[in-house]
């Protein structure tokens, strides 16, 4: 999965993500659905990111 910056987390670069916050949990659950919807990864793969997270 590709790591999407989160531009409101105030970080200074994207490595320097705190990912905890609302902006980095958006942009995780967003990067999941992109990667999905680009055929990156399978449907079964995305379910079971969103799982891990709690998303579902």
């Amino acid at each position: 999965m590709s790591k999407r910056f989160a531009p409101d987390c105030g970080a200074i670069k994207p490595d320097e993500e705190c990912g905890e916050c609302e902006a980095c949990d958006e942009a995780e659950y967003n990067g999941i659905v992109s990667d999905n919807e680009a055929g990156i990864i399978t449907d079964a793969e995305a379910l079971a990111r969103h799982a891990d997270r709690g998303d579902i």
